[in-house]
């Protein structure tokens, strides 16, 4: 199906779906890795340095969807016409993914600035 040193769009969504769902997993389960918390850390710091691998981890997966469209359709250049036909069967879900990318930076930055009083305050 694709051609030889043709990007595939696949590779990428699969990959930015990793980079997403250890996003969305860090903040639930930082408790799981307290062995490796240093003493001093109380668990409110040590929840917000999960919400620090949330925002790691979401930029992460925005930076490698949009080298998946760069590659799809690189910018100043004309495009084939297969990669053009690609990206529109693919576009909708590179578009998704990226947004739930930028939704979990900005709950892991949250988190990450304000985990102490967001577990005071909340549970």
């Amino acid at each position: 199906m694709f051609k030889k040193n043709q990007p595939m769009p696949v590779v990428y969504i699969g990959l930015a779906v990793v980079l997403i769902v250890i996003a969305a997993l860090a903040p639930n389960y930082y408790e799981k890795f307290l062995w490796l918390k240093p003493d001093s850390d109380s668990l409110s710091q040590w929840f917000e340095r999960s919400g620090a691998i949330t925002t790691i981890f979401g930029l992460l997966a925005i930076n490698l969807l949009d080298e998946g469209v760069q590659r799809l359709l690189p910018a100043g250049k004309v495009a084939d016409l297969a990669n053009v036909h690609m990206f529109s069967m693919f576009e909708f879900s590179f578009k998704v993914l990226k947004v739930v990318a930028f939704l979990l930076t900005l709950a892991g930055t949250l988190i990450w600035g304000y985990g102490t009083v967001l577990k005071t305050h909340f549970g």
